[in-house]
């Protein structure tokens, strides 16, 4: 028999464990994330999103008709898929409602929307996983949620990017070092932000390692998991 392409649905026990939905009520299936800038494990589907974790639809009919009215933006575009992937720090936008969003990581590392100013909506976070080099001697920055972007100063593999949007314009590089105010996506310190204190490098038996301090106390957490928002103070308002 005939493949008849990529399901649409998923089971809700096998959503991933960043989705904040209820799994064992409010239905059998859940939307399945289509292929996009973020993982199937690190996003949550936009229709999710929408319906039940904004509440600006009822139901995947009334998402879809706010969707092909051109009624929602993500990172400043507009967006009709409803099974885009959204993740850590994409921007949804309802400028019809004057509504604004910025993804976050919750105490127990689920992402939830939280609400934001409308000036808030123009910039988002990102940050710079890898770099590679380009033609002309340029250097391409391979970001956190999907974006490449070419930029020739002096910056580093961890380090955070503040993008204009839509333009992807720089606006400003906070370096991964001792002294950032930093923000925890993973772990048991999840949604927690705290300040950088040193950071070890890896071993053939471990990943490399962040040490932070918040409140006075001091714990440790995977370097993969620290995303800087600042030197002085948070460039994003939580």
């Amino acid at each position: 028999m005939a493949s008849k392409g990529e399901t649409k649905n998923k089971k809700r026990f096998a959503a991933s464990k960043v989705a904040k939905i209820r799994r064992k009520s409010g239905g059998k299936f859940t939307v399945r994330q289509s292929r996009g800038p973020h993982s199937a494990s690190d996003s949550i589907p936009l229709a999710v999103a929408i319906r039940d974790l904004v509440g600006a639809a009822n139901n995947i009919r009334e998402v879809k008709s706010i969707l092909n009215e051109g009624k929602v933006f993500v990172d400043g575009r507009p967006v009709k898929d409803r099974r885009l992937p959204v993740g850590f720090m994409d921007v949804i936008s309802f400028p019809s409602i004057n509504k604004y969003y910025r993804v976050l990581y919750d105490e127990k590392g689920r992402l939830i929307p939280k609400e934001i100013e409308a000036k808030g909506s123009t910039f988002k976070l990102c940050k710079i996983k890898n770099k590679t080099a380009a033609t002309k001697n340029r250097v391409q920055l391979n970001l956190h949620d999907g974006k490449n972007i070419f930029y020739d100063k002096k910056c580093s593999t961890g380090d955070v990017l503040k993008l204009e949007l839509p333009s992807l314009k720089v606006l400003g590089v906070y370096p991964l070092i001792e002294g950032s105010i930093a923000y925890v996506t993973g772990g048991k310190h999840a949604g927690e932000i705290a300040v950088i204190k040193s950071i070890m490098g890896g071993t053939m038996m471990r990943r490399p390692l962040a040490v932070l301090e918040k409140d006075g106390t001091e714990f440790e957490t995977r370097k993969d998991y620290v995303f800087v928002l600042g030197v002085k103070e948070p460039a994003i308002k939580l």
